[in-house]
């Protein structure tokens, strides 16, 4: 079982490379990174195809959010695969049942959207933020980071700022970055006991 894991853990080792590799190509993106630069045409080629892939299954008004998309599959990946492997290791050398075995890939399953929906929920609690910052720096829009935080948050929060009253300080960012973390807050005992249930 000791080869299994280990096995598992290279498995799961690869797609958080690749997971970083994506973050960093979404990174530059919003830099307008040198295309030139070696560095930046290695991370594009090992993540735009995968993108362009994800983008061309979207519907046509949300391929733009494919960069979102591929991360958080890639998050989903990390956890599914290597649990995949654990279980049917443990079923294939007699450890334990074939519907045991199933089970326990359910548990990784749900383990793995849990995962995604923190990491989603953390990405915009910290979009949140910044965009707090911006509505009180009032930072140029012609900034390519600046645009694409206001695009990525402005559907979320446009309907909380026709609902709390107008002040000088938009309060909207920060009711919505509280509400995400105390919804954080919930998820982090349920991943727990989905793991304490787990047989490998």
């Amino acid at each position: 079982m000791e080869t299994v894991i280990s096995f598992s853990q290279l498995i799961g080792m690869g797609f958080k490379i690749y997971g970083w590799l994506i973050v960093a190509a979404f990174v530059l993106s919003w830099l307008d990174a040198d295309p030139t630069n070696g560095a930046v045409q290695f991370v594009n080629r090992t993540t735009r195809p995968f993108w362009g892939w994800i983008a061309n299954r979207l519907p046509g008004q949300y391929a733009s959010y494919a960069p979102l998309v591929a991360m958080f599959a890639v998050d989903f990946a990390e956890i599914f695969f290597p649990g995949l492997v654990r279980s049917l290791g443990s079923v294939g050398l007699g450890i334990a049942a074939m519907d045991a075995g199933m089970f326990n890939t359910l548990l990784y399953a749900g383990l793995g959207v849990l995962v995604v929906g923190r990491s989603i929920l953390f990405f915009v609690m910290i979009l949140a933020l910044a965009y707090l910052v911006i509505s009180i720096v009032a930072p140029p829009l012609t900034n390519p980071l600046v645009r694409n935080i206001i695009w990525l948050v402005d559907p979320i929060i446009s309907p909380l700022q026709k609902i709390l009253p107008r002040s000088k300080i938009d309060f909207s960012p920060i009711v919505l970055s509280f509400t995400i973390y105390m919804v954080l807050q919930s998820i982090s005992p349920m991943a727990a006991k989905l793991q304490i249930q787990l047989i490998a």
